[in-house]
């Protein structure tokens, strides 16, 4: 929906609006409860979310003798932590690729790939690479977010109000399927329009920054 020149209340209202209405739409398509199942088969609870069943932390079940009578076996967290073993093995390795054969496109791939190596590393990228593929298997769908945290880093120079610029950092993080709104009838990441994204912070360190 074109927003035009809302205001930005009503912009803001529209949005959550939206967010409301998809999570409404995966309840009634019956997405979520699979993704559930899934989470809960994952960790070694009930398949059937609706019984009665209880979660168990027992690997085995033992008699009055000791003697071993049933062991459980989690095939689902097997075969994932396999796939995960296999996939990332190795670190995932980031390149930036010029253009074109142009000077400046070429030193701006070797200053590319100079940050992508160092700041990919240092913000936890190999681990959370990984985390998300592990969420991604689970319940289909996991999402990596990086941003520029302008709050991060070093400071260094004063601004008008007298307080310390900081110079900035890379900040990754991941976000699970359900805190991600988008069009779930396109086939093609192309073919999306646009993505809501649901960030959750603490309010009392939010307020203090305005």
């Amino acid at each position: 929906e074109y927003l035009g020149t809302c205001d930005s209340d009503v912009i803001g209202d529209k949005i959550v609006d939206r967010f409301k209405k998809w999570r409404e739409t995966l309840g009634q398509s019956g997405a979520y409860a699979q993704w559930l199942r899934n989470y809960s088969q994952y960790h070694g609870g009930p398949g059937d979310l609706s019984s009665d069943a209880e979660w168990s932390d027992a690997f085995e079940l033992q008699g009055d003798n000791g003697e071993v009578l049933s062991i459980r076996i989690n095939e689902m967290r097997n075969l994932i932590t396999h796939i995960l073993n296999l996939t990332y093995s190795k670190p995932v390795g980031l390149r930036a690729i010029a253009a074109d054969g142009e000077p400046e496109s070429l030193e701006a791939a070797e200053v590319a790939d100079a940050l992508l190596e160092e700041d990919f590393r240092s913000a936890g990228g190999t681990q959370l690479m990984r985390r998300c593929g592990e969420a991604a298997l689970v319940v289909s769908t996991s999402f990596i977010v990086a941003e520029w945290d302008f709050e991060a880093g070093e400071s260094y120079v004063p601004d008008q109000s007298g307080q310390m610029t900081m110079a900035g950092e890379p900040k990754l993080f991941d976000l699970w399927i359900d805190e991600v709104c988008f069009d779930l009838t396109k086939r093609d990441w192309r073919q999306v329009p646009d993505v809501i994204m649901l960030r959750r912070r603490d309010r009392y360190e939010t307020m203090s920054k305005y």
